[in-house]
């Protein structure tokens, strides 16, 4: 087993399922100096679940008795985790108490970190809770509770037992864990495996995917890509038609400069090709002239084909001509707001309105600050 300084998290596992070149820059080949991606809007998530996690727990303390795993730290204010799983675990051993919060659990290479630590009445075994601030159970929590689970039997020699979600809302989502056991200690495995894979061998180069957005590394990746001129770059390119596409030795987009329209590759439709080719030539233009380059495009008689537009009308081309009785129409909302005498999540808390008003244009606004009156709005 290749030697990694890096413990496994949950996270370590939900990102390897979802995209093996972080998990890579992670255990692998970490990249230094780099500047990592700072999304406003995961920072807006995040700060939104420890808000609703707080005011959890502070209500449940009102209820019953919740034991809090403190912080332990150096002289420096640096965080001594070791310590903090040394008392997780005397007290999980100890039995006494029925909730604790703040636990840190770790067993060889593997680390978690679950919000409650619940002691079942039935069975006597500790079960895995975690709080989120979502309405809606995801095929990643169960990921989760899962690796916790496991922590857990691993700590205190017990059978692997179930967990909870807990929603905004507060409802209790029950995750079976026996059902998902299995495939969890399988995605485990692939994990090992692929860190044990030589460097070399691995030759692993990533690809855009739905986790860049809020990746650590989305910035270091996408500079990568623009240096090696990788065929990701295009628009609308699948990585299976980059593999297809590679095969051939065509592996960077300058490659792509000198094709013609009727170059075709076998696996991928002509049509697709062509319109990659050109993409690619757009792309050349734009670096000699440092302007942005387009084509106007429409679809021929079997919607297939994109040529070069005419005379054909499409998209916004569509709507009528400017006309000085146009009313533009805006909204701004919250996906993370949650209304609590509704138990719903959302709000579109602003209403905007420019318009005509006897020869000028006027400004009206209607603003919501729950449920009623977003519907009164």
């Amino acid at each position: 087993m290749r030697n990694i300084k890096k413990k496994i998290s949950a996270y370590s596992l939900i990102d390897f399922n979802e995209c093996s070149h972080k998990t890579y820059l992670d255990f692998i080949k970490p990249p230094s100096n780099f500047k990592k991606n700072l999304d406003p809007w995961l920072k807006t998530i995040q700060e939104k679940g420890r808000e609703f996690e707080a005011d959890y727990i502070k209500n449940l303390e009102q209820k019953i008795d919740v034991h809090k795993i403190p912080e332990f730290k150096d002289k420096s204010g640096k965080i001594i985790r070791g310590q903090k799983i040394i008392e997780t675990k005397k007290i999980l051993l100890d039995k006494k108490n029925n909730y604790i919060y703040g636990g840190a659990l770790s067993f060889e290479n593997y680390s978690g970190n679950p919000d409650l630590i619940v002691k079942n009445k039935s069975t006597n075994n500790y079960e895995p809770w975690d709080i989120k601030s979502g309405m809606s159970l995801k095929p990643i929590h169960i990921l989760q509770i899962c690796h916790y689970s496991f922590l857990l039997s691993k700590t205190l020699k017990q059978p692997i037992a179930n967990g909870k979600i807990i929603l905004r809302d507060g409802t209790k989502e029950e995750i079976e864990v026996k059902k998902y056991i299995d495939y969890y200690l399988n995605l485990q495995d692939s994990l090992f495996k692929f860190i044990d894979t030589k460097e070399e061998d691995l030759n692993s180069k990533g690809s855009p995917c739905q986790s860049c957005m809020l990746c650590n590394y989305k910035n270091f990746c996408s500079n990568q890509w623009k240096s090696e001129d990788n065929l990701n770059q295009l628009f609308n390119i699948s990585k299976s038609e980059i593999s297809i596409i590679e095969d051939t030795g065509i592996n960077k987009i300058q490659h792509l400069y000198s094709k013609k329209g009727d170059f075709n590759i076998e696996g991928i439709e002509p049509f697709k090709m062509n319109m990659l080719i050109r993409q690619a030539k757009l792309r050349k233009l734009k670096i000699e002239t440092e302007k942005p380059q387009y084509e106007l495009l429409k679809k021929d008689k079997n919607h297939k084909e994109l040529l070069i537009r005419t005379e054909v009308k499409n998209g916004f081309e569509l709507l009528p001509e400017k006309n000085d009785m146009d009313v533009y129409f805006d909204i701004e909302g919250s996906p993370v707001f949650y209304d609590e005498k509704t138990s719903k999540m959302g709000l579109e808390y602003l209403f905007g309105l420019n318009m005509p008003d006897n020869g000028k244009r006027i400004f009206k606004y209607f603003e919501s600050r729950n449920k009623v009156e977003e519907e009164e709005s």
